[in-house]
């Protein structure tokens, strides 16, 4: 899976506004020690990338 791949599969599916403009594929999500996905630490690593913030 890439971003170009994922793109590519959304561009017959879903309207034109709807497709991902940014797409960081990552082996593994950020998570606390109950097992629950870490939102915040995602977010502020997004924007890291984006150029954001």
């Amino acid at each position: 899976l890439d971003a170009d791949a994922l793109r590519v599969y959304c561009t017959g599916k879903l309207a034109h506004y709807k497709i991902p403009r940014y797409v960081h594929v990552v082996d593994e999500f950020p998570m606390t020690v109950t097992g629950k996905v870490r939102k915040i630490e995602m977010r502020e690593a997004s924007l890291d990338l984006i150029g954001r913030g």
